[in-house]
């Protein structure tokens, strides 16, 4: 094996949150479409070793619901987002 030095984190909790669009006039789940993952990586302590954010670009932007951007996270409906943070 080739060992290159760097060691890998061990983690005990993956911690994963999906943020939905929901399209306006649907209510059911297949009006609903994955706009962006998170995902952090903890310890046994519960101290945040990773973590990786992606946004996800929507299949049709005029679906994107204005509510969406009430919540703290913006989210672009027509690309993903160039800074994004991505350590994990």
């Amino acid at each position: 094996m080739n060992n290159t030095g760097k060691e890998k984190a061990q983690f005990e909790y993956l911690f994963l949150d999906i943020e939905w669009n929901q399209a306006p006039g649907t209510t059911e789940i297949d009006g609903r479409e994955v706009i962006q993952i998170g995902i952090v990586a903890a310890d046994a302590e519960m101290h945040p070793l990773k973590t990786f954010s992606k946004a996800i670009k929507l299949s049709d932007p005029e679906l994107f619901n204005e509510k969406t951007e009430k919540f703290p996270i913006h989210h672009s409906p027509i690309s993903c987002r160039e800074n994004q943070k991505k350590q994990f």
